[in-house]
This record gives structure tokens, sequence and C-alpha cells, in this order.
């Protein structure tokens, strides 16, 4: 190109891990095979609270999310200067993020658990809590 001119070419590669819960209480649902899927350590414990846990089964601890491994992407680049002291930088990627689908009873749960927050509202005068 020219002397006061670098460009640069490459690709990113992103992998996004599914999510985990330490005490396995986690859950999704597979409406292919009409089942709740939860870790098995998070299927111990509703069995020994005795919970019903028909159309419930053990899962890994991702609940059946698998880890995409193919997120690679294009990237470019640039720095010209354009005075003695002076560079301008900048570039362009495809940036890719974790998209978690979402189905109707999901929110509803969702709206659920903030109500409860929202009864119970924690002023930012108390600080974080520990």
């Amino acid at each position: 190109m020219r002397p006061w001119l670098t460009i640069n070419i490459g690709a990113s590669y992103d992998i996004f891990t599914p999510f985990t819960e330490v005490h396995g209480f986690l859950s999704n649902f597979d409406p292919a095979t009409q089942q709740l899927l939860v870790p098995a350590q998070g299927l111990k414990f509703l069995q020994s609270i005795g919970a019903n846990i028909a159309g419930i089964v053990a899962s890994s601890p991702t609940a059946g999310v698998r880890t995409s491994c193919s997120k690679i992407a294009p990237r470019v680049g640039f720095a010209a200067a354009i005075a003695a002291n002076t560079v301008l930088r900048g570039g362009y990627s495809i940036a890719r993020q974790l998209h978690v689908k979402r189905f109707p009873e999901e929110r509803a749960i969702q709206r659920c658990v903030l109500s409860q927050y929202q009864r119970n509202p924690m002023p930012v005068s108390a600080g974080l809590p520990d």
C-alpha cells in the first residue's frame, strides 16, 4: 500500500459456553419430547423433597444446551498516519453474542420473579448485597 497506511485483515473466533448453575437448579424445556431437562444434581434435590418428577429427566449441567464452536467472523482494520503526530485508526468486525431462545412460558415466569423483587425493593443507599 503506502508507507503511511497499514491494513489488517483477519478473523475472530468466539466460543460461548452454555449457562450453568452451581446447585443444578437450571432447567430447559424440550418441546420436541415435551420433557423438562434438569441437571442430575437438581433432579436429586427435587426427589429429596418429594416433588412430582413426572416428565422431568436428568441431563447435563447445562440442561441439554450444547456449546457452539462455529462462531468465526471476518475483521478488518487500518491505521493511517495523517500528520506527523496524528494516527487515525479504525476497524470493522462482525460481533456475535449469545442468543438465548425464550418461550412464552419462560416470559411469564420471569414476570412473576420480577414482581417478587418489585415488592421488596432495595434502595441504592443500602449498598450492594454481600
